[in-house]
């Protein structure tokens, strides 16, 4: 059994990747890369591959040993056991490793139709591997997690899997309010979105009991979605500060009728690591407001120190993402100074953010009554655990 590895001292990515090299030997499949740390299984397949980042060496040859004979499956790993958990979240070691996975993959297959996922951290992973690919142009069909907390926007349709009795799993987290507030974000995060459950609690579905039933649901349709994103250069975030926060300004891209805009702006670490969402931060959701021919999106400062980075996103409900910057744009948050800061009106601040999330999640009308309008999802009180989910046993 091996055992995280400790990085008391900071870490380069060339031994992150010495690293992945090592622990990837005794991967099954042929090498994608010329180190190794890419295997495929199954490449003489006719379906679109599937890229898949997992976290431990026996989860690829379970999984490859019950895909159908024309599915390719490509393995990467992620940084579980490669660094520590203070240097993933502390550095940008996470998005640099994605980075040279999408490389090989564009290199090897190039842009034509292809899945991306990945199970618990790896999703995160996974994540940069499709931003990467979308902006490289390429028809990235679906993107699915398994038992994880990553999601952020995209412009794919996603589907999310989790374990009946996984402490992950949202339908035994929260009562139906909860239920409504997750669907309304994700009807703003995704094009389309399925959840699908399965036998088994979390770190147990690669073992011979469950692995069928993973493979099931890794399988089965993607959800259908008429909206297609482009990429534009021109559609470029814009960001300045003053009283007491920042002002994200976008060129107006028409929201299609009938929908309302929201700008999802995921939080990046000090050094430009993702980390999961943060409700109690801004990088959730906030409501955009038309100005002339720009969006303006209020973001308010930070109690934590920074520096910061987010990576905004313009969507609209039940459609998705609106725009996707070539790159995934990254803004650099200038400081905040103390004068700007207004500490006399922090808590005012604080109060004017809590009423906009209660807005957004649903704790009143507003955000969570659009959401009742989606075509791609809908929800019933009376029994939110029959809507939309299949069991595949």
């Amino acid at each position: 059994m091996t055992r995280p590895v400790a990085d008391p001292a900071p870490v380069d990515l060339a031994t992150v990747m010495r690293r992945i090299e090592l622990v990837s030997r005794s991967w099954p499949g042929e090498r994608i890369d010329p180190a190794g740390c890419l295997r495929g299984v199954r490449l003489e397949g006719t379906q679109p591959p599937i890229f898949w980042t997992f976290n431990t060496a026996a989860e690829l040859p379970a999984l490859a040993a019950h895909m159908p004979a024309g599915q390719p499956i490509i393995g990467s790993r992620s940084l579980n056991e490669i660094v520590d958990k203070p240097t993933r979240e502390s550095t940008r070691l996470v998005a640099d490793v994605a980075q040279i996975y999408a490389r090989h993959l564009l290199e090897r297959f190039g842009t034509g139709p292809c899945i991306v996922g990945g199970n618990c951290q790896s999703a995160e992973v996974a994540w940069h591997i499709a931003l990467h690919l979308i902006a490289a142009g390429a028809d990235l069909r679906g993107f699915i997690t398994l038992d994880a907390g990553w999601q952020l926007p995209l412009p794919v349709p996603v589907r999310m899997i989790f374990g009946r009795t996984s402490r992950f799993n949202p339908l035994i987290r929260g009562d139906a309010a909860a239920m409504e507030r997750r669907h309304a974000n994700w009807r703003a995060l995704f094009p389309a979105y399925e959840l699908r459950i399965i036998a088994g609690n979390h770190g147990e579905y690669f073992r011979p009991e469950h692995i069928g039933a993973l493979a099931t649901a890794i399988l089965a349709p993607l959800p259908k979605t008429g909206w297609r994103p482009r990429a534009s250069a021109q559609q470029r975030w814009g960001v300045r500060t003053g009283n007491g926060g920042w002002t994200l300004t976008l060129p107006v891209r028409q929201v299609p009728p009938g929908t309302s805009a929201v700008v999802l702006a995921p939080l990046l670490g000090r050094q430009g690591a993702l980390p999961l969402a943060r409700p109690d931060l801004f990088d959730v959701a906030s409501l955009p407001e038309r100005r002339g021919r720009d969006w303006h999106v209020r973001l308010i400062a930070l109690a934590e120190p920074g520096p910061w980075q987010i990576a905004p996103v313009l969507c609209a409900e039940g459609i998705g993402p609106l725009n996707w910057p070539p790159g995934a744009q990254v803004l650099e948050l200038p400081a905040v100074t103390t004068t700007q800061t207004e500490p006399a009106n922090h808590k005012g601040w604080r109060e004017r953010f809590r009423a906009l999330w209660n807005r957004l999640s649903g704790r009143n009308a507003g955000f969570a009554d659009l959401g009742r309008r989606s075509r791609h999802a809908t929800l019933e009180h009376q029994d939110f655990r029959e809507i939309q989910f299949r069991e595949d046993r």
